[in-house]
């Protein structure tokens, strides 16, 4: 396993993955503050729709994307657990 490929792998999944994050919860965001049947509602669900329909177009691979994303999060995350729990050992123990 290389390690800091999968981690710089990670980091440029989440980076894309966070920016459209981020740009969904935005616009939910603008849609819940709009009544459901006003003009605005229908402006800001139709907005979603465009940007969900642009994201598959231009990133077909997107939900495996995700999920390999989460993937790698959560081995780096253990790697990184496992260390920290090998440090405090090390620690404890003292010299030898």
């Amino acid at each position: 396993m290389d390690f800091n490929k999968e981690y710089s792998e990670y980091r440029d999944l989440h980076a894309r993955i966070d920016g459209t994050t981020q740009q969904f919860m935005k616009l939910d965001s603008q849609l819940k503050q709009q009544h459901r049947q006003s003009h605005k509602y229908k402006t800001v669900h139709n907005q979603i729709v465009q940007e969900y329909r642009k994201i598959k177009k231009s990133n077909p691979n997107y939900s495996q994307d995700k999920i390999r994303c989460e993937y790698l999060h959560n081995k780096l995350a253990h790697i990184k657990k496992l260390i920290s729990e090998y440090d405090q050992q090390q620690l404890h123990s003292g010299p030898n």
